[in-house]
């Protein structure tokens, strides 16, 4: 008789642990829920976003550290439409196809001109250049191509709108200009 008190002491907890449990997995289940909810309306939203996105004018890439400029500093920056014509992609694939050929001993891939070439690592192995600016890296390999007269036919008459933003008596100005990469090659 001694061993029943124990088996009921030990049945009403199992009781009360499964009452817990069962209370903790409607609360658990309530929190997946409710996370599932949000995750569903965070969807549709980006899904809304994508489809009004192309309707919408595309703004100018401007980055935080491009407005913090210095008296009579200038910043270039290449407008987006420009990004998208075909004659500047073709640029870009044959300088980095190039850049990939050279660098093939060193192991080193390059994907994206902005973000591979940044920090100089890969450049210092072709020169070196220490920031995102992409028309500065784009007339830098253009040279360098020339110069070490590169077995690649660079394609010709290849230019692009730039957005150049100048700190003045600490307003911001921008002008737009035309930067040519390349003109005819021999």
């Amino acid at each position: 008789m001694a061993t029943t008190p124990i088996r009921s002491q030990n049945v009403q907890q199992a009781g009360r642990m499964k009452k817990d449990e069962s209370f903790l997995g409607k609360l658990g289940g309530t929190l997946v829920r409710k996370k599932k909810a949000r995750e569903v309306s965070d969807l549709q939203e980006e899904g809304k976003n994508a489809i009004n996105a192309p309707l919408s004018p595309t703004p100018t890439d401007i980055h935080p550290e491009d407005t913090m400029l210095e008296e009579n500093e200038e910043r270039t920056m290449i407008e987006p439409h420009s990004k998208e014509e075909a004659k500047f992609k073709e640029l870009v694939k044959v300088l980095i196809d190039w850049i990939n050929d050279v660098l093939v001993e060193e192991r080193i891939i390059v994907k994206t001109l902005e973000e591979d070439l940044y920090d100089g690592q890969v450049l210092q192995k072709l020169l070196a250049i220490h920031t995102k600016n992409m028309v500065a890296i784009l007339h830098l390999l253009v040279a360098l191509a020339m110069h070490f007269r590169a077995p690649i036919r660079l394609p010709e008459h290849v230019s692009v709108q730039v957005v150049v933003v100048r700190k003045r008596e600490g307003i911001l100005q921008t002008s737009h200009v035309t930067e040519e990469f390349t003109s005819t090659t021999d």
